[in-house]
């Protein structure tokens, strides 16, 4: 396979610019989760401001860091494990249910405009969510069959837990 970047430098900033994007993509989902944890094994700690709280805040954060860790690094070919959680949840989460909620709040009558107007679906739109639907549905059945074949196909290969799995 050729080299898609130039020279070494490039290869730097693109390798700098994605660490980058990894951090803040892992910190923002790292605070709804440790918020929520926290909320439910230290709810008096949960609002306030002590260094017990923020004790507490830290060790549950740790937490998730090492969990992270251990996954990511026990899954010998982690790309096929995101790859069919993506393929699971993606579709139906984007595609499927947002259409599927909003044909049931149609059926129910319960659309409104934003100024507080009863709204109805028209026919034109009613098919164009079913098809948003089977398209999604499609997607959701071939991207998990596809990763699930892939998966089995690198795990033919020595892959090990903990240990650096690069396909040659």
């Amino acid at each position: 396979m050729p080299d898609a970047l130039p020279n070494d430098a490039i290869k730097v900033i693109a390798n700098v610019s994605l660490l980058i994007h990894m951090l803040i993509s892992y910190n923002i989902t790292n605070q709804v989760l440790t918020r929520a944890v926290h909320v439910k094994l230290f709810p008096r700690t949960a609002n306030a401001s002590t260094c017990t709280a923020r004790l507490h805040w830290f060790f549950i954060s740790l937490g998730f860091l090492f969990l992270s860790w251990i996954v990511s690094n026990a899954v010998p070919f982690f790309d096929n494990l995101t790859g069919i959680i993506g393929a699971l949840l993606l579709s139906p989460i984007s595609l499927m249910f947002p259409c599927f909620f909003y044909l049931q709040a149609d059926r129910k009558g319960t659309l409104v405009t934003a100024s507080g107007d009863k709204r109805t679906v028209s026919a034109t739109e009613k098919t164009a969510q079913v098809a948003i639907i089977a398209f999604g549905a499609f997607v959701w059945i071939v991207g998990t069959i596809a990763n699930i074949r892939d998966a089995s196909n690198k795990s033919n290969n020595d892959a090990t837990p903990f240990s650096c799995n690069v396909l040659k």
